[in-house]
C-alpha cells in the first residue's frame, strides 16, 4: 500500500482569502489503490511530498537502486529518501509552483498509480490535479469527496486544536525560551507548534504536539502527566511504574520506528516520551492508538482509591509542616529566640507518628512506593523533612 501526503501553503491570501481561517488539516482518502492525499495548512510557501510505502524487505532494497537513478534524473536539492528495512520514505520540499509537476514525476517513475479518485457517487476527481477551489467553498466548508481529518483519524469524540498549545501545557514550556532544544531532542519550541490532540482522564492526561517542519524524520513528543499534581501538588508514584506500563504500549504500536523517554526540567511529576515518526500524518494514528488505550492505563497505574489517599496524606503533610514553622517561630518569639524544643518536638511526635502510621498502612498494602519531591515516603524520610 502506498501513502502520498501532500501539504499545500495557505498564506498567500490574494488567492484564496479565506484558506487564512482553516483550523485544521484535511485529508483525501483513495481507498481502490491506497493512495491518500493530505491537505495541510502549512506557515511556509513550501509544499512537502511524502509517499511512505510498506512493502517486504526484498522489493525495498531492490526499489534504492531506482531511488537513485530518479534522485539524479530530478535534480531537485529538496528531493530526499530513505530505506529503512521494509519502509521507503520520499520526501520533497519545493515551491508551491513545483509541487504538481514533482508528485507527477514521483507517481510515474515509482508507483505506476492511476490517479483518479472515484467517490460513492461515482464522481471522478484527479488527484494530482486537484485545486483548492474543488475542495472546498466560499464559506471555507469541505466539499465531497473531502473529509474532516478529525472525523477520519481521530473520531468525534477527541478533543483537536492545532493554533498553539493549551493552558495547561503552557504552564509545562511557560519556563523555557523560545527556541531552545528539549533535552536530549532535535525537537525547539516555538509558538507554531502543533497539538496534534489531548485527552484528558481522571489521573492522566495525554498530550501530543509535533513542530511545523514537514522533515522525513518527524518527531512526536507525549507527556502524560497525572492530574493528581494539579502544578500545585508535587506527588506522583514511582516513575518506573509508569514506565513500565507505558513502554509496554508504546512498544505495541506498529509505525513507531523508535522512542525514549525523557524528563523535562521544569515539570518532573509526569513522564514524557520522545516519539520518532516519518511524518506528522503519521503522528495522529499514533496518537490515536495512544490515546485510546490511556484510560485503561491510567487506573492501572492509579487507582483512584490510591489518589484519593494520597491527597489525603499529602494534604495533612503540608498543613502539619505549616503548623509546626508558625508553632515554632510564634515560640521562638516569646521565649526571645531561645530554643522552641519543648513545643515544637511535642508536635512534631504526635502528627509524625499519626502520619507515618497512615503512610506505612497504605504503602504496604496498596503501593510498593511513593514519591514525595523526589524521595520516597517512610519514617526517616519525614523526619528528616520535618527537623531539617
Amino acid at each position: 500500500m502506498f501513502k502520498v501526503f501532500r501539504s499545500f501553503s495557505l498564506k498567500n491570501k490574494f488567492l484564496y482569502p479565506e484558506a487564512l481561517e482553516f483550523k485544521y488539516p484535511w485529508s483525501l482518502e483513495k481507498l481502490n489503490n491506497g493512495i491518500e492525499l493530505s491537505i495541510d495548512p502549512s506557515p511556509h510557501d513550501i509544499s512537502a511530498i511524502s509517499i511512505l510505502s510498506d512493502i517486504d524487505f526484498q522489493t525495498c532494497h531492490q526499489v534504492e537502486s531506482s531511488l537513485k537513478t530518479l534522485k539524479k534524473k530530478l535534480k531537485h536539492p529538496g528531493f530526499s529518501y530513505k530505506v529503512s528495512w521494509d519502509t521507503i520514505t520520499l520526501n520533497i520540499e519545493c515551491m508551491k509552483s513545483e509541487s504538481d509537476m514533482l508528485l507527477k514525476t514521483l507517481i510515474e517513475n515509482i508507483l505506476k498509480a492511476d490517479t483518479t479518485f472515484t467517490d460513492k457517487n461515482s464522481e471522478s476527481y484527479d488527484l494530482i490535479n486537484l485545486s483548492l477551489d474543488q475542495c472546498f467553498d466560499r464559506n471555507s466548508q469541505l466539499k465531497k469527496p473531502v473529509k474532516h481529518f478529525k472525523d477520519i483519524l481521530q473520531g468525534k469524540n477527541m478533543k483537536v486544536s492545532c493554533q498553539g498549545f493549551d493552558d495547561k501545557t503552557l504552564k509545562i514550556l511557560e519556563t523555557i525560551p523560545e527556541g531552545e532544544v528539549f533535552p536530549y531532542t532535535t525537537l525547539k519550541y516555538t509558538p507554531a507548534m502543533q497539538i496534534i490532540e489531548t485527552q484528558a482522564d481522571d489521573v492522566i492526561t495525554c498530550i501530543s504536539y509535533h513542530g511545523p517542519s514537514l522533515k522525513t524524520e518527524d518527531s512526536l513528543l507525549f507527556f502524560f502527566l497525572s492530574e493528581l499534581f494539579n502544578y500545585d501538588y508535587p506527588l506522583c508514584l514511582d516513575h518506573s511504574k509508569q514506565y513500565n506500563y507505558l513502554s509496554s504500549l508504546l512498544s505495541s504500536i506498529p509505525g513507531i520506528f523508535s522512542y525514549k523517554c525523557i524528563y523535562h526540567p521544569s515539570h518532573d511529576s509526569g513522564l514524557i516520551f520522545h516519539i520518532f515518526n516519518t511524518h506528522p500524518l503519521s503522528t495522529t494514528f499514533t496518537g490515536s492508538a495512544i490515546t485510546k488505550s490511556m484510560k485503561r492505563i491510567s487506573r492501572e497505574i492509579i487507582p483512584q482509591e490510591i489518589v484519593r489517599t494520597q491527597m489525603k496524606i499529602f494534604n495533612t503533610l503540608i498543613k502539619t509542616q505549616s503548623q509546626i514553622e508558625m508553632c515554632k517561630k510564634r515560640n521562638q518569639d516569646l521565649r526571645q529566640g531561645t530554643s522552641p524544643k519543648e513545643f515544637g518536638d511535642f508536635l512534631l511526635n504526635i502528627t509524625e507518628e499519626f502520619i507515618c502510621r497512615k503512610v506505612s498502612e497504605w504503602t504496604s498494602s496498596k503501593f510498593p512506593s511513593v514519591i514525595l519531591q523526589g524521595k520516597v515516603i517512610s519514617e526517616g524520610v519525614i523526619e528528616r523533612m520535618f527537623t531539617n
